[in-house]
């Protein structure tokens, strides 16, 4: 849902131009709706375009320390502790942004706090911009018209014929690899950490773009998921009972 306030369009929490990593639970107050975390390394991201972005939250005395990143590039940590609370704060601002491309401003939970705060909580309750981006809507939209190009004949392209080969391609290694709690594990799998992956002889190709995460109950030898998201490969399941399996879309 959008909204425009002075020229700039306001993206609600619930919009699907947010993309959310991690736990973010939705809360609904009376009239106001947001998006609340408190664990470290959830992190949101809104891309747009034009010269200026807002990110909308809340301040008050379980609000703590959160890092901002535009662009890649470290911001600032933005201390949303306040003995009042307040709704509807512009949290963070920046202008004067290139209004040719496209920007996309990142948001990180930390554990960190005020000392006077009794949480670590961020709130989302949306972003302001001139041009909201859907991000994947945005890439699929660029990549379907590169390819258009290429089958009309207005794009040159290197035939496979002129290709050459990868050496000294990275193997996995025969042990496989166990991925613990983390930024690393909420970044892998996109939405929530989750006790341990550990995956033993994956193919050579895998397909990692996120799409859930789920169950797997031990021995299991691969599933498909109702969103018709293949998990590669047959995971291994410890026998300690933790689980864990990366998908993507077939």
């Amino acid at each position: 849902m959008e909204s425009t306030n002075d020229l700039l369009v306001t993206t609600h929490s619930a919009d699907e131009k947010i993309r959310y990593f991690g736990q973010w639970v939705p809360v609904q107050e009376g009239r106001v709706e947001y998006r609340c975390s408190n664990r470290q390394y959830n992190a949101n991201e809104f891309s747009f375009k034009g010269s200026t972005v807002k990110w909308m939250g809340r301040k008050g005395s379980n609000q703590g320390y959160a890092d901002v990143y535009l662009d890649g590039e470290f911001q600032c940590v933005v201390d949303g502790y306040s003995s009042v609370t307040s709704d509807g704060v512009v949290k963070f601002e920046r202008s004067s942004l290139r209004a040719d491309r496209i920007h996309t401003l990142r948001i990180v939970v930390k554990k960190e706090r005020n000392p006077d705060a009794t949480d670590c909580c961020q709130v989302i309750a949306g972003f302001q911009s001139v041009t909201p981006i859907h991000y994947p809507n945005e890439i699929m939209g660029l990549k379907s018209a590169e390819y258009a190009r290429i089958r009309n004949g207005t794009k040159s392209y290197l035939t496979p014929d002129t290709w050459s080969p990868v050496t000294n391609a990275a193997n996995v290694p025969a042990g496989g690899v166990t991925l613990h709690p983390g930024i690393l594990a909420i970044s892998f799998i996109g939405i929530s950490p989750i006790s341990t992956l550990a995956f033993r002889n994956l193919p050579t190709a895998v397909k990692t773009t996120p799409v859930n995460s789920m169950e797997i109950p031990a021995g299991a030898h691969g599933f498909q998921h109702p969103m018709k998201a293949a998990c590669w490969p047959a995971p291994h399941i410890p026998s300690d009972g933790k689980r864990g399996a990366t998908c993507g879309r077939s």
